[in-house]
């Protein structure tokens, strides 16, 4: 009987040398199930390895096995690029969705009618008698001139409050039975010798606005400046006046929350909001309904009538406005007439007003206005202007003649320019010319029954502008080119109507003249008209 021991692991067994055939030493041996080999440490006394019982390093693969191996770590990479694209391609499908549009309909509004306030006639405060000094009264009738490329135009007056005069004029006009907007313009202009109060006053017939600029006008000593403010609308108006001048913005008890009934007029004297200012700019914003601002200055020097005249809005705030006719007249008798410290406001001036907290470094570019459209070279004039404040600009040392006035800054401003004349006789008058807005496309002008009227055109486009100039009376139509960034004048009879097509903008007014008088209307673009929305029910 086998001894079941004798198949136990003996240590001397463990490293006992086979020879096989061949005397090559075999350090293999079979470890017990049951025992872990014990570690030998090489460098233990009495262990000695002979180097060449050691086994044999390992070969390098042969040129079969390294492609073998290529190829299976090439088709992994692979592999793991499909499943990339697989994984970025689901990411990018778009998922399925179901949209529905919700119904609409396309719909063009009905154009309303078209309202223009003509602001009737010159005022004065209290009569001739001297009695109702707080009152506004009227000094005659203005002479309105009225067009439309179609219907009939309608004329009402607006309802003066606070016991003035009713003067101011709503013209209205219907819209077209099609939903378009006919063209629509007005002008008036009347002259006036009574009393203290000699000269000659043009205005355009404006249309509402809810904001509005008035550069002009004076409040100190012999100087009369009325604003009138006429609601053309159907509901009442809630307005605003804000007041600046030559140290800032002015407070002005009372300028504030006025209530103008709808077709209502209400006429304030500027001194009573803000007395003894010799530059003042007006901003006019309304709530509720839009409303048509415009001032009336007449100047008395001592016991000397100085002129008249009505200032219509400005362009609004831009860093680029233009004034299309600036004239220069007789220097030498303007400097003779010019007999002390109250003649000094006969000088030519710019009057400039930057709103915000920036001050404005501006350009202004003089061109000759000339009625063949050869300007020759522009003068350039650099001015710095404060912020928050009325700044004047004396300009003079021009040729006699009539210039455009270009003027472009770095932050929105306003602007506006007065010119006086002196006739035959030393009578005296003025004008206040305000920048103006481009007109596009088309406009209407009505010429007003003026002395001696002159068109002023100029054209700010990179390109020459060729458009047609047609007589709604006559019918006669005539061309007019003028190049870039050039301006012309062309002289037409009063009491007439222009529509102007073919261009793409142009600046106008209209001047008048004659011996000793002075004055000049804007020619502004209209609203915006109807235009197509969505309504969603």
């Amino acid at each position: 009987m086998t001894d079941p021991r004798d198949d136990q692991f003996r240590p001397d067994d463990q490293f006992r040398p086979q020879r096989d055939g061949d005397d090559e030493i075999d350090l293999t041996h079979p470890a017990s199930p049951s025992m872990p080999t014990p570690a030998i440490d090489p460098f233990a006394a009495g262990n000695v390895i002979d180097e060449e019982a050691a086994p044999a390093p390992r070969q390098p693969r042969g040129v079969k096995g390294t492609l073998l191996v290529s190829a299976r770590l090439l088709t992994a990479v692979a592999g793991a690029a499909v499943a990339a694209a697989v994984i970025a391609a689901a990411a990018l499908v778009p998922i399925p969705s179901v949209v529905s549009e919700p119904p609409s309909v396309r719909v063009t509004p009905v154009a309303d009618a078209q309202s223009r306030v003509c602001p009737g006639p010159l005022l004065r405060l209290g009569d001739e008698t001297g009695a109702q000094a707080t009152t506004a009264s009227a000094l005659g009738e203005p002479t309105i001139t009225s067009a439309s490329s179609g219907g009939r135009i309608a004329s009402d007056p607006a309802t003066a409050l606070d016991g003035a005069d009713s003067g101011a004029r709503i013209l209205s006009l219907p819209a077209d039975s099609g939903g378009d907007q006919p063209l629509f313009a007005g002008s008036q202009f009347q002259s006036v010798a009574r009393g203290d109060f000699v000269g000659s006053a043009a205005a355009e017939c404006g249309e509402a606005k809810d904001d509005a600029w008035l550069v002009g006008g004076a409040t100190t000593t012999g100087r009369t400046t009325l604003l009138v403010i006429v609601n053309p609308g159907d509901v009442s108006a809630t307005v605003d006046v804000s007041v600046f001048s030559e140290t800032g913005a002015v407070t002005a008890p009372g300028a504030t929350g006025i209530a103008i009934p709808a077709g209502g007029e209400r006429v304030f004297s500027v001194a009573g909001l803000a007395p003894g200012l010799q530059s003042p700019v007006l901003r006019v914003q309304s709530t509720g309904a839009r409303v048509v601002a415009t001032l009336q200055q007449m100047t008395v020097r001592t016991l000397t009538p100085g002129g008249v005249d009505i200032v219509t809005p400005a362009a609004a705030p831009s860093t680029e406005v233009i004034i299309p006719a600036l004239p220069m007249l007789d220097h030498d008798a303007l400097e003779a007439a010019v007999l002390g410290e109250e003649f000094l406001d006969l000088n030519t001036v710019l009057r400039f007003f930057v709103p915000g907290a920036e001050l404005a470094h501006a350009t202004i570019t003089m061109t000759r206005v000339t009625s063949d459209g050869r300007n020759g070279e522009p003068v350039d004039i650099d001015v710095t202007l404060d912020a928050g404040v009325v700044t004047e600009l004396l300009i003079g040392e021009f040729e006699e003649g009539t210039y455009s006035a270009r003027i472009t800054a770095d932050v929105p401003l306003v602007a506006g320019a007065r010119v006086s004349t002196v006739g035959s006789t030393g009578a005296t008058d003025f004008v206040w010319l305000p920048a103006v807005s481009a007109v596009a496309d088309e406009t209407l002008l009505t010429v007003a029954e003026g002395d001696n009227p002159v068109v002023y055109l100029v054209n700010p486009a990179e390109s020459a502008a060729e458009f047609a100039m047609e007589d709604a009376d006559s019918g006669t139509r005539t061309s007019v080119t003028i190049p870039a960034g050039g301006a012309r004048s062309i002289p037409v009879d009063g009491g007439t109507t222009w529509q102007l097509t073919g261009f793409e903008q142009l600046h106008l007014s209209v001047g008048y003249s004659g011996d000793g008088t002075i004055s000049g209307q804007t020619v502004n673009p209209r609203a915006a008209g109807s235009s197509p929305i969505t309504v969603y029910p």
